[in-house]
């Protein structure tokens, strides 16, 4: 009984992690764009600059992740993460300089790079080696969680009680959760009570894991170049159109209370999607879930860029569709990491599988602010992002690893 108890308290405060460091942080942030480019003077550009700085920093960051677990365990490495992103919203909510904004969505990048779905990958695959998919597919929720409640909850609190106030209640309410990490996050479970959990090749793939510890040296990124490429693609459908769906709601007319509405659904989606791919990955493997999701992520950019056409109701639709597919890129870099690398390496392969996800972020992070400066609309952007899907696909499913 304690180790199922241990478990599903690690998986918990998994699901914290990426509630923080990947849902409030990077998916629900940007309910916030149309209010600091209106109370700011902030341009499109400027306006996703702030994603761009996250991006950069997450990537630094992202280098040394291995080193920093292995100095300071997952508990408290996760917990410095923590305390890095409620210091972001303390400057968010009492800078009077707009400029330190910048220095603010830098930290995310540190806290969103370290304390992500790196530590609750490693994690979870060590406390469910039989069911990992599925498990990370729920800790993956956790962003979508955010998704759903920050987006309408920061709208009240930004046109109740201002910007500032909105900033400094995130920051307070992150330092609360802290708690739960300091009380049960243990990092590994004892030996003999895995014992039966998993099956005799687990047992035999844990074993040749233990005999190459220290050595990393079956998994290279740059003998897997379409892995690399195909990686900053999903950064860059992960990232991009939904950073840009509060402007692109905005600007095709809808008022910020249906924006928010709109994005909290989205929040809401991304929940049982997650599990579901997990649970998907879990049986069909890494190769079928990666083509189906991105064939629906392609479908559904193209009807966003018609987004000033469709009803109101649609959108709901498309977005329910869209976060199915999304899914893949939270889930999906777990699974696939895995897939391409033995148990030792995978803590190297999940690393450099997520530094070139954060680089895709980071090189089109403009994207949708230049796309818009430019014609006048969002909408083209998105067509540019279902085009990126189809190539992905092309990319990565020819080499993709029979397992």
């Amino acid at each position: 009984m304690e180790l199922r108890r241990d478990r599903m308290l690690n998986c918990f405060c998994s699901v914290l992690m990426l509630f923080v460091n990947m849902g409030v942080l990077s998916t629900a942030f940007s309910v916030y764009f149309p209010y600091i480019r209106e109370m700011k003077g902030f341009s499109n550009t400027q306006v996703f600059l702030l994603t761009t700085m996250r991006q950069i920093f997450a990537m630094i960051v992202m280098t040394q992740s291995d080193r920093y677990f292995r100095a300071l365990d997952i508990k408290k490495g996760s917990l410095i993460t923590f305390f890095v992103a409620a210091a972001a919203f303390g400057i968010l909510a009492f800078t009077p300089d707009a400029r330190l904004y910048f220095l603010a969505t830098s930290l995310f990048g540190v806290a969103y790079g370290l304390g992500g779905m790196i530590p609750a990958s490693i994690l979870l695959r060590r406390w469910y080696p039989r069911h990992s998919g599925t498990a990370i597919g729920i800790a993956a929720a956790g962003s979508g969680l955010a998704g759903m409640i920050i987006p309408v909850l920061a709208t009240r609190m930004v046109e109740g009680y201002g910007l500032s106030a909105a900033f400094a209640a995130q920051g307070a309410v992150i330092l609360l959760l802290c708690i739960p990490l300091l009380l049960f996050v243990k990092d590994h479970p004892a030996e003999e009570e895995m014992a039966g959990e998993r099956s005799p090749e687990e047992v035999k793939a844990a074993e040749r894991g233990r005999e190459a510890a220290g050595s990393t040296d079956d998994f290279r990124l740059a003998d897997h170049p379409r892995l690399l490429i195909g990686m900053i693609l999903m950064g860059l459908l992960a990232f991009q159109p939904a950073a840009g769906f509060s402007m692109l709601f905005r600007t095709s007319g809808y008022e910020m209370g249906k924006v928010a509405l709109l994005v909290s659904a989205m929040g809401f989606f991304l929940i049982p999607s997650k599990i579901l791919v997990g649970r998907f990955a879990d049986r069909f493997g890494g190769k079928r879930m990666l083509r189906d999701c991105t064939i629906l992520v392609a479908a559904m950019m193209f009807l966003f860029s018609l987004t000033a056409f469709l009803p109101y109701p649609v959108l709901y639709f498309v977005l329910l569709v869209y976060a199915l597919g999304i899914s893949e890129s939270s889930v999906g870099i777990s699974v696939i990491a895995g897939d391409y690398a033995s148990p030792a390496a995978y803590p190297r392969a999940l690393k450099s599988c997520q530094f070139f996800y954060a680089l895709g972020g980071l090189l089109f992070s403009t994207v949708n602010g230049m796309v818009a400066d430019l014609t006048g609309s969002y909408a083209p952007a998105y067509v540019f992002y279902a085009l990126a899907g189809l190539v992905m696909l092309a990319v990565l499913l020819p080499d993709y690893p029979k397992k």
